[in-house]
């Protein structure tokens, strides 16, 4: 039923339905998983300046799902979005220059991204920034600082919602479609309760 209603808006080329299948292909959500066609979606949206097409495009990507691995194409995919104030691309920008594997380590870019992810509520930059603030990287060592991040972090986890919905109009019936698939988050909890339990 959903795909159906994201085809009829596709038809239309709407890049949030059109970024919406790829969603559905990508993840194997009521149809067979499909890199290949999640990207053709993703591709016509991210033509179209859609932040969350041009973040999930930098994912496979970045990840190499059945295309060749390019992490370069991604960081490039993850700053158009996050120039669009994507929370989910500059998360991923942080990411990038904390890790430090495909590109140098820069923890004072890192968390600038981070903050600015942050500032959206997304929880695992909050919880990115506690860690710097725990461990002094690039930033004045804060224990109290770092709890106040660990802890919003903890409870947006566990009041956040199912994946987010978007309404789009098609043919003047609006439909609610399904924007993002919530990637899995498996070891906060336990990374977390282990910081609290130091104090």
């Amino acid at each position: 039923m959903a795909r159906r209603c994201f085809e009829r808006a596709a038809e239309q080329n709407n890049s949030t339905s059109l970024n919406n299948l790829g969603v559905l292909y990508s993840h194997g959500l009521g149809v067979p998983r499909n890199n290949l066609r999640a990207r053709g979606y993703y591709e016509r949206a991210a033509e179209q300046n859609n932040s969350y097409a041009l973040n999930n495009l930098g994912n496979l990507y970045r990840f190499g799902l059945d295309v060749e691995r390019d992490v370069e194409r991604a960081r490039r995919l993850y700053e158009k979005a996050a120039e669009l104030n994507n929370a989910d691309a500059l998360y991923n920008l942080g990411l990038l220059y904390h890790d430090g594997v495909y590109v140098k380590q820069d923890l004072e870019r890192a968390r600038k991204y981070f903050e600015k992810a942050a500032e959206q509520n997304h929880y695992d930059a909050l919880f990115y920034l506690g860690s710097l603030y725990q461990n002094g990287h690039h930033v004045q060592q804060d224990s109290e600082r770092a709890r106040e991040y660990y802890e919003k972090s903890w409870k947006l986890q566990q009041n956040r919602q199912p994946p987010k919905i978007q309404v789009v109009q098609v043919q003047e019936q609006p439909q609610a479609q399904q924007v993002m698939e919530p990637q899995e988050y498996g070891g906060y909890k336990q990374k977390f309760l282990k910081y609290k339990n130091k104090y």
